[in-house]
């Protein structure tokens, strides 16, 4: 009998085949602690907010990561290890309290937020070198959002969304050379530019809703797969962090971040009081990129960031024909102020 310990207990008269058999729980002991210790230095690492290109690679994959984990516990209990079993259970519970937002319930929606005004927005990267936009443009028909935001624009790209019909539910445009992000909208801009405050210029507007005017910022920053792309995500992050702190108006934050929330600097931003529209409505545990690939998209880098006063009510995915995003789609209760 195993006795509970780190180790097997000593067994009398072993032959042959016990001998192996202590050898394999041997080494399934030091694989599960060496684990359970590299997943908890994990931990420390990336709340210290440390990046590197591999180190952000493996934040965007926390909660796959930590999987094994529960083999672990399995083990420990079966083989009766208290102390292993002690510390698969401490990084299991790690494991729940970090992925828990987005594995929580879907956030309680007030009288206010069930009987207030809509706005629905519309979000998808469609790719530089994607040549066949019919598919994305059929969702915008489909979902009929208010507001639509599109990254990755090519001019190619530009002169397909300004000239079909199927968009022309949506005459409000801003876009411009310098800027591979555009918004369309049903909704009155009350003013808008291409926001150069970022390394990457972005569009950003002023829209007359029914609580009056709210800021849109149209996101797309560089993905942080060396060193100088970093620098440029942190400058693009830190810049957004800025704008969202100094807002005054309720603001819409919306595209493709390149973050995931297990990002530490994406944290950061939703520290300023925004909500991420997709967390808060219970489906937040699941992907957006990469949907070109065998497996189902495991990356959530593509965000709907709201201020308080619009509150999502709904938040789901589209398919994206042709990118390799899968856009988002959102429907928010305009609140005002609460």
């Amino acid at each position: 009998m195993l006795g509970w310990g780190p180790y097997p207990a000593p067994v009398s008269s072993a032959g042959p085949a016990t001998r192996l058999e202590q050898l394999i729980l041997y080494q399934l002991s030091a694989f599960a602690y060496i684990g359970c210790a590299a997943l908890l230095i994990f931990t420390v690492v990336r709340l210290s907010g440390y990046e590197s290109a591999a180190a952000l690679a493996l934040y965007g994959v926390t909660p796959w990561l930590y999987v094994p984990v529960y083999a672990a516990v399995g083990y420990a209990f079966g083989a009766r290890k208290r102390l292993l079993l002690a510390l698969s259970i401490v990084v299991a519970i790690v494991h729940i309290v970090t992925i828990w937002p987005d594995i929580k319930p879907p956030d309680h929606l007030s009288a206010t937020a069930r009987h207030a005004p809509r706005l629905r927005v519309f979000s998808a990267n469609l790719l530089f070198d994607n040549n066949d936009l019919s598919g994305i443009i059929d969702e915008v028909h489909t979902h009929d959002p208010d507001v639509a935001m599109f990254e990755e624009v090519t001019s190619a790209h530009l002169a397909r969304l300004v000239a079909d019909p199927a968009l022309a539910f949506l005459p409000n445009r801003v876009f411009a050379k310098g800027s591979d992000t555009a918004l369309f909208s049903r909704l009155p801009i009350e003013s808008s530019e291409i926001w150069s405050e970022t390394a990457k210029p972005m569009v950003h507007a002023r829209l007359t809703t029914a609580i009056g005017t709210v800021e849109v910022l149209v996101v797309h920053t560089v993905a942080p797969i060396n060193g100088p792309a970093i620098a440029r995500w942190r400058q693009m992050l830190d810049a957004i962090h800025g704008l969202a702190e100094r807002r005054t108006t309720p603001l819409l934050l919306v595209g493709d971040f390149n973050a995931t929330v297990y990002h530490s600097r994406f944290e950061k931003l939703l520290d300023t009081g925004l909500t991420d529209a997709h967390s808060a409505r219970g489906s937040g545990f699941t992907g957006t990129w990469p949907r070109n690939m065998p497996v189902p998209p495991f990356l959530r880098i593509d965000h709907a960031l709201s201020s308080k006063e619009l509150v999502p009510t709904r938040a789901t995915y589209g398919t994206g024909r042709g990118s390799d995003h899968r856009p988002i789609i959102v429907d928010y209760a305009l609140v005002g102020s609460t």
